[in-house]
């Protein structure tokens, strides 16, 4: 009798278990995209500069192999019948990796954002370029959301591997990354303002430094039109 209450108790754990997996996994899409378009966002910001370009893309590739690998781990875990408290454990700590590294790499494209526009601002001044403000604005509060994700995350995934609760669910949902996508929204609206100025009209300058260099442009290109056409116009 003793032997089938721990089997029933073990299969409601993994079941439990599998339910805040789902909740989990929600809105990972949205994420990914996110940090797409703030790469291109950190790009515009340097000018397109080939080796940042290379930086980044390579950045973006191992983060996706990494979380690849941490998925397919946890969820080979999961996939046990029964889950005992050194697996849970476990999954708690992978959980806590996943959810470090976009973390940290949102910290990095903030960064890289806020320096660049501090060069700008240095030499135009604090209302130089709207764009500039758009774009630090959007990275600023993407971080802040991604930090109360990982935090909420990391909580579940603690709580997971003590005691399986509705407190485990609710702290679950609002870590969704599902909410990210609301930011997506804005960041487009936001360029769309942007954009009614026309391409490039409006989002790039020329100012000279104390040394006598110029100031790289920001460019959105075109659709289709090529670097060099995009030079030719200004």
């Amino acid at each position: 009798m003793n032997n089938l209450i721990d089997s029933n108790v073990n299969v409601d754990t993994t079941l439990d278990a599998n339910l805040v997996s789902s909740v989990r996994s929600m809105g990972r899409g949205h994420k990914k995209c996110l940090h797409n378009i703030l790469v291109i966002r950190v790009l515009a910001l340097w000018s397109n500069n080939n080796k940042m370009a290379t930086i980044l893309k390579l950045t973006i590739l191992c983060e996706a192999a990494v979380k690849l690998g941490l998925v397919i781990k946890i969820n080979s875990l999961r996939d046990i019948c029964a889950l005992n408290e050194d697996q849970l454990s476990r999954i708690a700590t992978l959980g806590l990796i996943d959810w470090l590294v976009p973390t940290i790499i949102g910290f990095v494209l903030m960064s890289l954002a806020i320096h660049k526009a501090m060069i700008y601002w240095r030499e135009l001044g604090i209302n130089g370029l709207n764009l500039v403000s758009v774009i630090i604005k959007d990275q600023i509060f993407y971080y802040i959301l991604v930090l109360l994700c990982g935090i909420f995350n990391m909580i579940s995934y603690e709580v997971t591997s003590q005691e399986l609760a509705i407190s485990t669910y609710i702290i679950s949902i609002l870590g969704n990354p599902s909410f990210l996508c609301l930011l997506g929204s804005r960041m487009f609206f936001s360029l769309m303002e942007a954009a009614e100025l026309g391409v490039n009209e409006g989002t790039s300058h020329r100012a000279h430094g104390h040394d006598g260099r110029i100031v790289s442009d920001i460019q959105f290109a075109e659709f289709g039109d090529a670097p060099d056409n995009a030079d030719n116009e200004h």
